[in-house]
């Protein structure tokens, strides 16, 4: 398996300007500790550059009547459709604009709802970020979405989902060859380099491996209809209906 060290000793073997080394984090050779910085850079940027099924996580959590709820530590950014009431099975409402979530709070649109109206905003501490809901007094339902996570690299043994790179012996959880071209680029950019060849290949493996890493619905063209099947002249019981 792939490790940070691996990574950057392929990209040394590759622009062979500067030599494979033995270690990376805590290296004192400015060259390794620049590619430690790009390295970390580009897991960043290629993190945010597609919803990769790999980063996807399920976060849930009880509500208390507050209203105001943490995000996930490693939250990025909210796959729409995905938000429920798991205790009414109930779709939540949102996340809802600022200009409607004001006319919700002012009264001008009815307290009495049925689903959960939900909006992502700073939190009313810190910088950080919260999901509010109205109504807040709503307590002990179980409310759940999934979200795409920040950790594109972990541990040695896949336990510490990272921001970052922490130790040589870190694993990645984006594709390899996709970190490994794009520290290539932005060493070589960041050296006066050409890397046209380099960001072409990167381009073609990023689309391939964004093409497939999400398998796409089998299309029907016989048919119009879509989403969850309830009864209907496939599946309605021969007796027992009536």
């Amino acid at each position: 398996m792939a490790t940070l060290l691996s990574i950057v000793q392929s990209c040394c073997k590759e622009i062979r300007s500067v030599a494979s080394p033995s270690t990376v984090i805590g290296n004192s050779d400015g060259q390794i500790a620049s590619l430690l910085a790009m390295a970390n850079r580009s897991g960043r940027s290629l993190a945010k550059d597609h919803d990769w099924t790999v980063l996807e996580r399920l976060h849930t959590f009880a509500t208390d009547g507050t209203g105001e709820y943490d995000l996930p530590d490693d939250y990025s950014r909210l796959i729409r459709q995905t938000e429920w009431n798991r205790s009414d099975k109930d779709p939540l409402v949102g996340p809802t604009s600022p200009q409607v979530w004001q006319a919700i709070k002012s009264g001008s649109v009815g307290a009495s709802v049925v689903n959960v109206r939900f909006r992502i905003n700073r939190a009313s501490s810190g910088v950080g970020r919260s999901i509010y809901i109205d109504p807040a007094t709503n307590t002990g339902e179980t409310l759940a979405f999934e979200y795409i996570s920040n950790g594109w690299c972990a541990s040695s043994d896949g336990a510490t989902i990272q921001t970052a790179w922490a130790a040589d012996t870190d694993i990645p959880v984006l594709d390899e060859d996709l970190l490994t071209l794009d520290l290539i680029c932005r060493w070589k950019r960041s050296n006066g380099l050409d890397f046209a060849s380099e960001a072409d290949e990167l381009m073609q493996i990023f689309g391939v491996e964004a093409g497939q890493d999400r398998p796409a619905p089998v299309l029907n063209m016989a048919s119009g209809g879509g989403g969850v099947r309830y009864l209907d002249a496939s599946n309605l019981p021969d007796t027992g209906y009536g």
